[in-house]
């Protein structure tokens, strides 16, 4: 103990919600004081029960809110989802359309090229038969 002391403990903490006609002493508060304090304290505690209840129905409707708002972005998502899908297919068949088309140029050309060597071999007198396969 040379130098080193604690502060004296505390006995008695005072709750700050206590109303004041709690601090007075106890010899000078009457018996109706005493009912009023505690009508007081009930009417307190309803409305603290009340601002609880509020605030807990606020809380529940902004969870709907955010639950509702993330439906929304999900149904938005998906949709946005489809659309690129959608889009991908459409440019898939576009891609295949002009190989198509590519094709048939390719085809024509060729046909084009057999049935003039076709009519050259038969102004030539040569036999066809070599150019079927």
């Amino acid at each position: 103990m040379d130098g080193f002391r604690l502060p004296p403990v505390i006995e008695e903490v005072l709750d700050p919600y206590d109303e004041l006609c709690e601090l007075k002493d106890k010899d000078e508060e009457k018996p109706r004081d005493k009912e009023k304090c505690q009508q007081q304290d009930e009417e307190k505690e309803v409305k603290e029960e009340k601002v609880k209840k509020v605030e807990e129905d606020e809380e529940d409707k902004e969870q709907e809110t955010n639950e509702g708002q993330d439906e929304e972005e999900d149904g938005e998502r998906e949709a946005w989802e489809e659309e690129q899908e959608v889009e991908e297919l459409r440019a898939q068949v576009m891609h295949l359309l002009m190989e198509l088309e590519e094709t048939r140029e390719v085809s024509q050309r060729h046909e084009d090229s057999f049935t003039e060597m076709q009519g050259q071999c038969c102004r030539l007198g040569v036999s066809c038969r070599f150019f079927w396969f």
